[in-house]
């Protein structure tokens, strides 16, 4: 889907604010534009998620079962309970040196992660959104990379 909605892009001389080759670039903007991606985006400023949560809702035309949420999420618990789930051996130990290095993977690094492409099966904070992507920046913007298949965890 991502990659027919990048070509038309290019059938209508529309160009991207990104190379081609990038792609971590893609999935940032395709999201940005509507199309699945595996990327959940999420806001540091309360006041960004407030706007896009109320945006659309006016008072005049309110029905009583319109209703929105605002989700505050602790990354370091998340990667806390990705890397115990993760490193966590047949006996059900945590190797300590383990479960710390996969939670720096997780928190702090990004730079290899879409190097050979769309990774399966993990979870993975992104801090910032990339240096083009002006729109995420001003809404002082994160993602979470989700491409678990919880159709088969227990």
């Amino acid at each position: 889907m991502l990659r027919h909605f990048l070509g038309n892009l290019q059938l209508v001389n529309h160009s991207l604010p990104f190379t081609e080759d990038n792609r971590r670039a893609r999935l940032e903007f395709g999201r940005h534009y509507g199309i699945p991606s595996p990327l959940i985006d999420f806001s540091y400023s309360p006041y960004v998620a407030t706007f896009f949560a109320f945006n659309g809702v006016r008072p005049y035309d309110v029905d009583p079962s319109d209703q929105c949420a605002i989700c505050c999420v602790n990354m370091f618990a998340v990667a806390g309970v990705w890397s115990r789930t993760i490193t966590k051996g047949f006996d059900g130990q945590v190797d300590g040196k383990k479960f710390t290095d996969e939670h720096n993977r997780f928190m702090y690094e990004v730079d290899d992660l879409f190097q050979v492409g769309y990774p399966p099966n993990i979870l993975k904070f992104i801090p910032s959104p990339a240096s083009w992507n002006r729109r995420m920046r001003r809404q002082l913007g994160c993602f979470l990379y989700d491409s678990l298949d919880y159709g088969v965890l227990d």
